[in-house]
């Protein structure tokens, strides 16, 4: 099985000191490049960690949307603070594709879909995780015994990957998220956020931590892969001159991002092979 990774996207409806006619003429033609390189690859599922949207407006989800439902695939994202600016949590679950339940569970593995946004809380802007929703990611790990498990969301786990020691770059240090992936103790077991906008993959235990960067920042995927023997995460690049221009004058332009391109990974930090 392949699973085809999204970091924060960050499709923005806000620019400064440009034309907006020309911003806005460049956002659509990165957009749209990025999402046919995205469906391009082979994958059975395609998921987003969050941060879809720079703001959470309306218009931002129904703009990227416009070129994700184009494509016939099984695309799911999870919540990202940037998306849940202007929107609270039902206003958003409108326009994406939401897992109910929280839960995908295929042969091969099983992901939890985990929401750390807070709403509507832009001087907040690290993650939390309520104690219903810890409940339902131990009894999700509790059941799935010695299969492989994916738990995707958001914000990083305290003191994990990179940034993830900083005020607001993780979910809340007193959270006790950590204690419940430990429960976890047999077969592998991945947890995969964004936020961070820094490629980077840590292993403790049976547990690996990948974060994946910003897509503005540097344009790509990653393809992560499961078989019978063993879980593997690759790096896809999308990048030409062509398109790290219009990245370039996006992120340069819009509000509420910064461009960070020095904290792309190296190949480590995007690439690893896992075996059972």
């Amino acid at each position: 099985m392949k699973i085809a990774l999204m970091g924060d996207l960050h499709y923005g409806s806000t620019f400064e000191n440009i034309d907006q006619t020309d911003i806005k003429d460049i956002r659509e033609k990165y957009f749209e490049q990025f999402t046919k390189n995205l469906f391009s690859q082979e994958a059975d599922l395609y998921l987003s960690a969050g941060d879809l949207t720079n703001l959470g407006a309306p218009a931002e989800f129904e703009g990227i949307y416009k070129f994700i439902n184009q494509y016939d695939r099984e695309f799911y994202q999870v919540l990202g603070n940037h998306d849940l600016y202007l929107s609270d949590r039902e206003e958003a679950k409108q326009y994406i594709s939401y897992v109910e339940g929280q839960i995908l569970s295929f042969p091969e593995v099983d992901i939890f879909m985990l929401e750390t946004a807070r709403v509507k809380d832009p001087e907040n802007y690290g993650g939390f995780i309520s104690d219903e929703q810890l409940e339902q990611l131990e009894n999700f790990l509790k059941q799935s015994e010695d299969k492989p498990v994916m738990v995707l969301g958001h914000h990083p786990v305290y003191d994990t990957t990179f940034g993830s020691n900083v005020d607001m770059w993780s979910i809340d240090a007193d959270s006790k998220i950590i204690d419940v992936l430990k429960t976890k103790t047999e077969g592998p077991a991945f947890y995969v956020c964004g936020h961070n906008h820094a490629d980077n993959i840590i292993s403790e235990d049976n547990w690996q931590f990948i974060q994946l960067g910003a897509v503005l920042d540097y344009t790509s995927t990653r393809i992560f892969e499961i078989t019978d023997e063993f879980c593997a995460i690759k790096d896809v690049p999308f990048e030409t001159e062509e398109t790290r221009e219009w990245a370039d004058t996006i992120a340069t332009h819009m509000t509420h991002f910064n461009l960070w391109t020095e904290a792309v990974g190296t190949r480590l930090q995007k690439n690893q092979t896992f075996y059972k």
